[in-house]
């Protein structure tokens, strides 16, 4: 990983509030690595300015520390059968795939298919916050 890159990645860009913002890292880091030395600087700057002005949201964190204590308390779960791949004919009989909602089949690409294992039935990780990007996620 180049200094660029490395830079880049602790300017916060984890909890920038829009999608543009996680690519400007992305498409500035490789562009800096064929740049002259010193002619990184200007690209860095428009991506730092880019980065630090969205507003910033902590709900990742949030929804990463509330899955990661879903698999402390309820431990390793069974992938449900409607989601494992049938890529054989035992699998099919045992029930691998039947069921499934291929979400593009659907108005607006979207289902309301149960993806979590029964025991997690239900539960909601990750709550979006009222700022940015996160706004438009929530509604």
């Amino acid at each position: 990983m180049s200094l660029v890159s490395q830079t880049l990645s602790g300017v916060d860009t984890k909890i920038s509030n829009t999608p543009e913002s996680l690519g400007c890292q992305a498409k500035t880091a490789p562009a800096c690595s064929f740049s002259a030395s010193g002619g990184h600087r200007p690209l860095t700057f428009i991506s730092y300015m880019i980065i630090i002005s969205t507003q910033k949201s902590n709900s990742i964190y949030a929804a990463y520390k509330n899955v990661k204590n879903a698999g402390k308390n309820k431990g390793a779960l069974p992938v449900p059968l409607h989601i494992r791949n049938a890529s054989t004919g035992l699998m099919k009989d045992l029930g691998y795939g039947k069921d499934y909602k291929y979400a593009h089949d659907y108005k607006g690409a979207y289902t309301t298919q149960e993806y979590l294992p029964k025991k997690l039935k239900g539960s909601r990780f990750y709550f979006p916050s009222e700022r940015g990007y996160e706004k438009k996620i929530k509604e």
